[in-house]
């Protein structure tokens, strides 16, 4: 049984943002695992997750206090590589980390995160349909039409560089 975080980014969760490299392997293989057992398990979705691209990624990650899999994770891509933004992907709340408001820290930390390595830039990324209404509550705006990938409709959102990230969430969510 998974534990539930007290809050999110509280004492229940560890943040990691780094690049690929500076992973374990141990980190690796949970990241990996985690994403499996969300996109390929639970919704069903045979496709290539490892995919060529998370050596060049920075990886952002929220551990449980205990041993186990992350409870949230995103993946952030130089501009250039799946949009001329920065792109924030692979985005994913599990177990416990649901229903916490994990989910809303993530992103806005991820936007943070971007701000950060890749300067001056907005972001972008390719949203589940479902969720394009949460995503602009973060900043987004869709651009383009609705399209399938891998089985499930997708919209791509983009967010200028400087829109607030926290103007949504509470207080003390993005931080250190």
């Amino acid at each position: 049984m998974h534990r539930r975080p007290e809050a999110a980014g509280g004492p229940g969760v560890r943040w990691q943002l780094q690049p690929f490299a500076a992973l374990s392997g141990a980190e690796v293989e949970a990241l990996f695992r985690v994403r499996q057992a969300v996109f390929i398990v639970e919704q069903r979705c045979v496709y290539a997750d490892v995919d060529g691209l998370d050596p060049g990624a920075w990886h952002l990650l929220a551990w449980p206090a205990a041993a186990g899999l992350p409870l949230a994770c995103a993946r952030l891509l130089s501009p250039g590589v799946k949009f001329v933004q920065p792109a924030i992907g692979r985005v994913l709340t599990h177990g416990a980390g649901r229903a916490t408001g994990l989910g809303s820290a993530l992103v806005a930390r991820a936007v943070r995160a971007c701000e950060e390595v890749w300067p001056g830039h907005g972001q972008a990324l390719s949203a589940q349909q479902h969720l394009a209404g949460w995503y602009a509550r973060f900043g987004f705006a869709a651009v383009g039409p609705v399209y399938d990938e891998d089985g499930i409709a997708h919209q791509d959102m983009v967010r200028p560089a400087g829109a607030l990230a926290g103007a949504a969430l509470t207080p003390g969510e993005v931080g250190a």
